[in-house]
């Protein structure tokens, strides 16, 4: 090989490095399981696919967001002595919608989410949840979920295994603990259809916890996408589940979509417990502050 033909494949290989690390330098991948998909964005006002075939549930303009807290709630506040901050700061509120200037001038909702580890009494401290009933989806037509948000280091707290340990140590051993939780960012993001938050009747659900790992994602914009075969069907009442098939269930229509912080497997002590929890058992928390830019649905 003469020296001209080596220079010219030493610069094309350059190029090559070069165009992959300004590619990373706008967007990287970032694997979390086997099916969801996360890129991590540079700009949260950059839009990083095109809305064709997608229903834009967040927008205050669009669909409604609700959302509840348990915290400020006076009959219940004693069981969540030991959150971070003030009751008022996990409250739903229009305020909490912003126009964010460093992000495009988008319309951001931001809160902090809280998810007890003890008890199952008002676990999900709080939470969101979109109404879209006036544009039904048939699970057939779905494709994927995606959300864009950002995990704030400030005012987010996630119990570590040693804290997990000193707290339940003396009710669970260590694969036990781990099984709870492992200090990972949990969100459980739920496709529910009508009638899901009456307990009394049978109703569809399909859900995902992520899993998020703080050290590669805390204080970046995610932009997350699940398919929907990544989704656990099951019918819910009494919140007994039963699980379903997806193929089983095509016809069927969501309504709905609710985001959760959660542990590591959705479970809290309690369960562990065959439904006791002695008390003495510490009040521990993992709390999460979310800033939410969009969440849309890809359809066929």
């Amino acid at each position: 090989m003469n020296n001209h033909t080596t220079r010219i494949k030493l610069f094309a290989k350059s190029i090559l490095v070069l165009s992959l690390f300004l590619a990373f330098s706008v967007c990287a991948n970032y694997s979390v399981g086997d099916n969801e998909s996360i890129i991590l964005m540079k700009d949260c006002g950059t839009d990083l696919s095109s809305t064709e075939n997608q229903l834009e549930l967040f927008h205050p303009h669009l669909f409604p967001l609700s959302g509840w807290n348990h915290i400020n709630n006076e009959s219940v506040s004693s069981e969540f002595l030991g959150v971070a901050l003030s009751p008022e700061n996990y409250e739903f509120s229009e305020s909490n919608f912003r126009t964010d200037t460093t992000c495009g001038g988008h319309q951001i909702y931001h809160t902090v989410l809280v998810k007890k580890l003890a008890d199952w009494h008002h676990q999900h401290a709080n939470g969101l949840e979109i109404d879209f009933s006036i544009s039904p989806i048939k699970v057939e037509s779905l494709v994927s979920l995606i959300i864009e948000l950002k995990i704030h280091s400030t005012n987010t707290v996630i119990p570590n295994t040693t804290e997990l340990h000193e707290a339940f140590g003396g009710h669970l051993d260590s694969e036990a603990l781990l099984a709870l939780d492992k200090g990972n960012i949990n969100l459980s993001v739920t496709l529910f259809e009508q009638g899901a938050n009456d307990q009394s009747s049978l109703s569809l659900n399909a859900s995902n916890i992520l899993t998020l790992v703080p050290s590669e994602t805390l204080d970046k914009w995610l932009r997350i996408e699940i398919p929907i075969t990544a989704l656990d069907f099951y019918k819910e009442q009494n919140y007994s589940d039963t699980p379903v098939f997806l193929e089983d269930v095509g016809q069927s229509e969501f309504i709905g979509i609710r985001l959760n912080p959660e542990s590591e497997n959705g479970k809290v002590l309690r369960h562990f417990l065959n439904g006791q929890l002695p008390d003495n058992v510490p009040k521990i928390f993992k709390e999460y502050q979310v800033s939410l830019k969009r969440v849309a649905l890809l359809t066929r």
